[in-house]
């Protein structure tokens, strides 16, 4: 968000109001904290983020399987149903990988300092952290899916960003373009 955006949603917040800021894609609706219990209450046939974040990120276009984006949601439901249930379980884990990403990626020597790109290691501490969960150690930990994996993440908004103006209706013309999809030749061991 540029400066004068920042400013224009501050002093709105300020009142307690609602802010939009028009933007290059659809636009901000910036809500204040007053209006969080509110959110979280709302029914997903009310108030759905999925949608909107299908269409920032023109799934249909950029990721390898449409089909699946689109009728199951595979991320919301595992996440909010099965993963949140067994947080308790997962919660070591999730802090041993995180430890031993930021040390991998950071280092450990506390006497000298080093420089580190954050948005670059942070990628990867995120990327290890999260497929603990789903993949396990050891494949939370392959070099080769992890590169795979961030140069995927990487290319989704540039690409998100530029097929609005390239398709007549992302949303509803998805004939245009075939997904794109990512072949592992070899093994990840």
């Amino acid at each position: 968000m540029a400066k004068g955006q920042t400013l224009i949603a501050q002093q709105y917040l300020s009142d307690s109001q609602a802010c939009f800021i028009p933007d290059s894609m659809n636009g901000t609706i910036i809500l204040p904290a007053n209006e969080l219990e509110w959110i979280t209450d709302q029914p997903d046939d009310v108030l759905n983020s999925y949608e909107q974040l299908n269409d920032l990120l023109q799934t249909f276009h950029t990721l390898a399987d449409p089909y699946v984006v689109h009728h199951h949601e595979p991320h919301h439901k595992s996440i909010s149903r099965e993963l949140t249930r067994r947080l308790g379980d997962l919660t070591q884990d999730i802090v041993d990988e995180l430890d031993a990403a930021v040390d991998e990626e950071w280092g450990t020597d506390a006497k000298n300092w080093v420089e580190v790109n954050p948005y670059t290691t942070m990628l990867k501490v995120v990327f290890r952290t999260s497929n603990r969960v789903f993949l396990g150690p050891r494949l939370c930990r392959n070099k080769r899916l992890m590169k795979e994996t961030v140069a995927f993440a990487n290319s989704v908004m540039p690409n998100a960003s530029i097929l609005p103006s390239t398709i007549d209706d992302p949303s509803h013309n998805h004939e245009k373009q075939a997904p794109q999809r990512t072949v592992f030749k070899n093994s990840l061991t």
